[in-house]
């Protein structure tokens, strides 16, 4: 079952200034971003002369603005395994915005799949893009032009820079992540928004509490988020129940992944190291439960606002863990449940400390399910050994 979305029910990332694990060796994903505004000369597109900057390479203001936009697809690609391209429709718009503050970004998938192959849960809705990688197939494959079978649609704000939005900030496309004064780091954003179209986003209607489409089906999301009042899960809520605990204050993520990794949090965690969700009174469509909670220190990515550059998912990657997104990914440096080791991530280990070795270099085999003992010796007590003295 398929619902293709006419109007998006995207989420919004708002900056305020005050001044099933995976076998090892699983493919990385692979983002493409779509320039909708080729040929327009704004945008995407815009023509305007500029220097490199912060290693983008781009000439020109719209080269860098795609440039930023792919390393922040890139930078997903390697966190996540998908053996199913995902395509990225992506503009720039004049979005909300005025001298205290900006809407940065909006995205979202173009549709929402439920009962495909493979499916985790029964009537429920997915993203496209995650229905694409549990299928293992494209559920809805491109079509020879417009927007029908790509997977996620993303608009950025055109007005930043502009004198009458968020006086002397402008947008940032350096890849190093260290904007100068207030400017806004792009792949920080890109990032984010990024994370609502892979599916960190509830499709309820937190206004109301329906939930989307003719049939009212739970979304993946929502079946991972708690209402705290209550103990249940919102996709176990009625729409009553959902309403009200849009606005309470009293949601949080009830996802193992996130729950393992919010360790790392010191603020925003809720009981049995759960994480809250931002559900403010009013709630604000688009925002409202589709962010961790503003109360998150370290600030997390998945935040809906955010004051510094983030290049690494962090706690964010947790979620989309546990929507269903597989992140085992061999070579990524990062060890991975079923992994012993992932290039440098040894974990302090040495050859000292596998049986039969005791001096040399410890590295990783190419699945990341073992150890590479080749540059590993063990010296015998009388081993004959010359010495080079100088």
């Amino acid at each position: 079952m398929t619902l293709r979305r006419a109007a998006l029910a995207v989420a919004l990332l708002a900056l305020v200034l005050a001044v099933q694990a995976a076998a090892p060796a699983a493919w990385a994903a692979k983002l493409t971003v779509i320039n909708l505004d080729a040929g327009t000369g704004k945008g995407l597109d815009d023509r305007t002369p500029v220097k490199a900057v912060g290693g983008n390479p781009g000439t020109t203001l719209g080269a860098q603005r795609l440039n930023a936009l792919q390393k922040a697809a890139d930078l997903w690609g390697d966190n996540l395994a998908d053996e199913v391209e995902i395509l990225i429709d992506a503009t720039f718009a004049p979005l909300t915005c005025d001298a205290r503050s900006a809407f940065l970004g909006a995205a979202g998938p173009t549709e929402v799949e439920a009962n495909f192959p493979h499916a985790p849960l029964a009537n429920t809705w997915y993203p496209v893009a995650l229905a694409n990688k549990l299928a293992g197939a494209d559920l809805d494959p491109p079509a020879p032009a417009g927007l029908v079978g790509d997977d996620i649609v993303a608009f950025f704000n055109s007005s930043i820079g502009a004198a009458n939005c968020l006086k002397g900030v402008n947008w940032y496309y350096g890849f190093d992540g260290k904007p100068p004064g207030h400017d806004l780091d792009f792949v920080t954003v890109g990032m984010h928004e990024l994370a609502h179209g892979l599916g960190a986003q509830s499709f309820v209607n937190v206004a109301t509490g329906q939930n989307l489409g003719p049939n009212q089906l739970p979304d993946v999301f929502s079946h991972q988020l708690e209402d705290m009042a209550s103990g249940r899960r919102w996709s176990e809520l009625t729409t009553e129940e959902r309403r009200v605990s849009a606005s309470s204050g009293n949601v949080a993520w009830m996802g193992d992944e996130v729950r393992t990794q919010s360790t790392e949090l010191v603020n925003g965690k809720a009981p049995n190291g759960m994480v809250r969700m931002y559900a403010p009174n009013p709630p604000v469509q688009g925002s409202s439960i589709s962010h961790f909670d503003m109360s998150l220190k370290p600030e997390a990515l998945s935040q809906p606002m955010l004051t510094e550059p983030m290049h690494r998912p962090g706690v964010s990657r947790g979620l989309l863990e546990d929507i269903g997104w597989t992140t085992d990914l061999c070579g990524n440096g990062i060890l991975d449940h079923n992994e012993k080791c992932d290039k440098t991530a040894l974990k302090g280990l040495t050859c000292s400390d596998i049986p039969g070795y005791d001096i040399g270099t410890l590295g990783c085999n190419s699945t990341c399910d073992g150890f590479d003992v080749r540059r590993c010796f063990y010296i015998k007590p009388d081993a004959p050994l010359g010495d080079l003295k100088l």
